[in-house]
């Protein structure tokens, strides 16, 4: 029994570790980074294409919908994990906030554009049509400012570290 409690305690300190492994390269570390942009990304546009289909179908909606909020909570868990590479991390904090942001329009502003889009169109309105492109404008700001302060952070992270971004 003991053998078994100290063989646990082993494999789970093992996993850890393995898990909490640091990423000492700046152009791996500006990858996983990215790598988690783009994934939030293509989540995002599945659900957009799925919310803005002639015939909605609401189940493809709410799964798209929990894929990209599961998601970005992923990329965001998986961010805050790789820590600052070094003392700035400008570059890792600027990347969450992007995430959090995404997350939050997902939360809300996307939550209402899917009830506007299940609306039947003869049932839409010119004030539905209204709300619509105002939380579609309220969305690109949010997540523009965001990704702006990334994209700046990303440019002066690959200076410092003497790489080019592609």
């Amino acid at each position: 029994m003991k053998f078994k409690i100290i063989s646990l305690i082993v494999a789970l300190f093992t996993f850890v570790n393995l898990n909490a492994q640091k990423i000492e390269d700046p152009i791996e570390y500006n990858d996983v980074i990215i790598d988690q942009q783009f994934l939030i990304y293509d989540k995002l546009e599945a659900l957009e294409n799925a919310m803005t289909e002639t015939t909605l179908d609401e189940k493809e909606c709410d799964a798209a919908f929990k894929d990209a909020i599961k998601s970005t909570k992923n990329a965001i868990k998986i961010v805050e994990k790789l820590g600052p590479l070094d003392s700035n991390d400008d570059f890792q904090q600027t990347g969450i906030e992007l995430f959090k942001t995404i997350l939050s329009a997902l939360k809300k502003e996307y939550k209402d554009l899917y009830k506007l889009y299940k609306i039947p169109l003869d049932d839409f309105t010119d004030e539905d049509d209204e709300k619509m492109w105002d939380l579609w404008d309220i969305v690109d700001n949010k997540i523009i400012e965001k990704e702006d302060a990334f994209i700046k952070a990303q440019e002066e992270f690959a200076t410092k570290n003497g790489f080019i971004l592609k």
